[in-house]
């Protein structure tokens, strides 16, 4: 089961692979919603990655979609691949 976490006081909780995703994606420059219905989406350009979290937060699955992407599930070591893969990291602060 996933525990949770708390990004700031503002913000909802989020869970450790939603935390862990959303460290990753805004490492290698993508930006990164938080939908109502508890997807969340990690885009850089015309490509987006869609993370679905299942009701204790543990990762359901990610889809890619953009030029060239397959339509297929990811796993949590896959989607992270892809967000590294396809991003370009930040310049330190």
């Amino acid at each position: 089961m996933s525990s949770i976490v708390a990004i700031s006081d503002g913000d909802p909780p989020l869970s450790n692979d939603a935390h862990c995703l959303d460290g990753t994606a805004r490492a290698f420059s993508r930006s990164v919603g938080r939908d109502s219905d508890g997807t969340m989406p990690m885009s850089l350009l015309d490509w987006t990655v869609t993370a679905v979290f299942s009701a204790d937060g543990a990762l359901r699955y990610a889809r890619e979609t953009g030029p060239g992407s397959g339509n297929v599930e990811l796993d949590m070591r896959s989607t992270s691949d892809v967000l590294e893969a396809y991003g370009s990291p930040a310049p330190p602060p």
